[in-house]
């Protein structure tokens, strides 16, 4: 099950994503992939090293349900669950492992991803309340590692996303 619903999102939708007409397949692939995750869940008896993918495959259905920056399903609604679900096990696992570097990224990626979501659908003050938070810790996480440089990335990134946001929304308000 945990193969089947990687490659329903991972490899299938791929395959699918870009050709004309494709809406109802990839549709019907989201829809399938999220009963096999709420099964996985169900049976994943908290096993980190699960709960870690499964995250991963929400953050990845979140994407394609509606997230405005990837081809999508126009479904905003589905998405933010979707990232808040990744987020919420995410948070759980590193809770369990307060110091995991990856788990931290993996937890800033979800931030990052609803914050987008909340700015791009009109809720600005609570968008830019999660990029901020996903900002603070790529911080913290860049000051205790400064030669990662995968970690300077994301933390530039989550500053040019911000005064990005904060730029436009200025604009638009």
């Amino acid at each position: 099950l945990h193969k089947l619903s990687r490659a329903l999102l991972f490899d299938i939708y791929a395959t699918v994503e870009n050709l004309p007409g494709s809406l109802p397949a990839r549709e019907a692939v989201v829809k399938k992939a999220l009963e096999y995750l709420g099964a996985l869940v169900a049976d994943s008896g908290g096993r980190p090293e699960l709960s870690r993918d499964l995250a991963s495959a929400y953050q990845r259905v979140g994407e394609i349900q509606g997230h405005p920056f990837f081809a999508n399903l126009g479904d905003t609604a589905g998405c933010l669950a979707s990232l808040r679900t990744a987020l919420e096990m995410r948070e759980r696992l590193l809770a369990g492992d307060p110091g995991n570097v990856d788990l931290t990224r993996d937890r800033n990626t979800s931030l990052n991803g609803i914050g987008s979501v909340l700015a791009w659908t009109g809720d600005v003050s609570g968008g830019l309340a999660m990029l901020r938070r996903a900002q603070a810790s790529r911080g913290r996480l860049a000051a205790c590692l400064p030669d990662d440089r995968r970690l300077q990335r994301d933390l530039a990134a989550s500053a040019l996303t911000i005064s990005g946001r904060s730029s436009a929304f200025c604009v638009v308000l």
